[in-house]
């Protein structure tokens, strides 16, 4: 039976990456079918699709190659900067094989590359700035740090319109055939940091302390090469 598992890497902090584990199992599937992933991506995090694209490229996510509008789509936010309050969200559809990659049933006359036994996806993320919070704690609890979740992503097979269902030997004019069953676990969930208003006065003063002394050594440098470029120039005219 198909299956799969989505999971963060422990070790993310801000950029975490979003692992997909597949396995095909024995699902059959015509040779006009082709596997895909799409992720939805909420407004706490950034999808970069530039980023995106090069990997795919690369053969560094899904099926390599050139981009060529199918092989990964990016739809959503996209900028990079804005705050999550500020932002919407997002989906990435990622094709994890070439067109044509499907298996072929026994009733196919088609010829088809067999896929692996797991298929390994992942998809980097990158945390957005997080809307502050009064405090840092609340009573016992601990405020400045609040929970992202994403949605469980989507694995499914993309077929020709009358292409048998990779579940069925009968005729399907259905473009998405699901790869895994539909019933989907919990959304995973993210901790991600959040400023510190009650923190702003105190964050204010060192910034203004540390611009205010990096310009007083600046001043103090310009000063000195002035000086000393000013008794080279003495020196130079008693010679």
């Amino acid at each position: 039976m198909a299956s799969y598992t989505a999971s963060f890497a422990p070790s993310g902090g801000l950029h975490p990456t979003l692992h997909l584990s597949i396995h095909p199992g024995a699902l059959a599937a015509p040779s006009s079918c082709t596997l895909y992933a799409l992720v939805d991506v909420p407004r706490g995090l950034i999808a970069d699709r530039y980023q995106l694209v090069q990997l795919q490229r690369d053969g560094r996510l899904g099926a390599r190659g050139e981009a060529d509008g199918a092989a990964l789509v990016h739809v959503g936010e996209a900028d990079l900067e804005a705050p999550v309050w500020r932002a919407r969200g997002a989906r990435v559809l990622v094709r994890l094989g070439d067109e044509g990659s499907g298996r072929v049933d026994d009733e196919g006359d088609g010829r088809a590359r067999e896929l692996p036994e797991r298929v390994d996806v992942e998809v980097p993320l990158h945390l957005r700035y997080q809307e502050p919070v009064e405090r840092r704690w609340e009573g016992d609890v601990r405020a400045d740090v609040t929970q992202v979740e994403v949605e469980w992503p989507h694995v499914f097979y993309a077929c020709d319109r009358g292409t048998a269902s990779p579940r069925s030997s009968t005729s399907s004019s259905a473009q998405q055939t699901p790869a895994c069953p539909p019933a989907r676990p919990p959304p995973l969930k993210l901790s991600a940091p959040t400023g510190v208003l009650a923190d702003l006065p105190l964050v204010e003063g060192v910034t203004a302390a540390a611009v205010w002394a990096c310009f007083a050594y600046l001043c103090w440098t310009a000063a000195g090469a002035y000086r000393r470029g000013r008794s080279r120039a003495e020196r130079d005219k008693r010679a």
